[in-house]
């Protein structure tokens, strides 16, 4: 049929080293949940901050509609 060690691709459609592009290194970039356009977004201007329970978080801007970005959790 094609697929099998044989052919030299598997049933997931990469061949046998595994996919074919995978990022290893670069900035991480933060990405967070904008309410307004109802979708994962890069968060523009990124800085880290610390919630009143001691816990960190992420905040910034919205590149498409300019709303505020908050992402709970350690900035990697």
């Amino acid at each position: 049929m094609g697929l099998g060690p044989e052919s030299g691709t598997s049933w997931l459609g990469y061949d046998a080293a595994g996919p074919a592009s995978v990022p290893t290194g670069g900035a991480a970039l933060a990405t967070g949940y904008c309410v307004k356009c109802k979708a994962s977004r890069e968060i523009k201007d990124p800085q880290p901050v610390t919630m009143k329970n001691g816990r960190p978080a992420t905040q910034g801007i919205c590149p498409v509609c300019g709303t505020k970005i908050f992402k709970i959790g350690a900035s990697s």
